[in-house]
């Protein structure tokens, strides 16, 4: 009889844990963090971008960030603050873009993980203000 009574409680505290976990979790993809003010990353996280053959170092990728109406905001790659003069903006979809490239801050994109981080900030803000939005992509061979 106890020992019954011992499983029905575990069973019970175990559903407990499961409803109250869901029920905390965040929203949004599992594992992703706040995204407020960004509608999309480029590449897509965890994406895995195909080298095209004859480009050893990926100068054609483009890194970039959609904003939500009302954001505005910079981009970081491999924790390098890209230049303003080196960002390619979008005003009328609420886009930057950088693509790597020479003299530019982040030259090339070797085989491999790389990650990115979009700062990103109310357009009544200051960047004081910003939140980081991080994500990371392959390049593959």
């Amino acid at each position: 009889m106890t020992r019954r009574l011992v499983i029905t409680a575990l069973v019970g505290v175990a559903l407990f844990g499961i409803v109250y976990a869901f029920t905390i979790g965040q929203t949004g993809e599992p594992g992703q963090p706040d995204r407020e003010g960004v509608s999309r990353v480029f590449p897509a996280p965890g994406a895995q971008e195909i080298r095209p053959p004859g480009d050893e170092t990926m100068r054609d990728l483009e890194i970039g960030v959609e904003f939500e109406p009302g954001w505005t905001g910079t981009l970081q790659v491999e924790g390098v603050e890209i230049p303003p003069d080196q960002l390619r903006r979008v005003p009328e979809l609420f886009q930057v873009w950088f693509r790597p490239g020479p003299g530019k801050a982040i030259e090339e994109l070797r085989p491999g993980r790389h990650c990115a981080t979009a700062l990103a900030w109310r357009i009544n803000e200051t960047r004081d203000d910003a939140r980081s939005i991080p994500w990371c992509f392959q390049v593959m061979a």
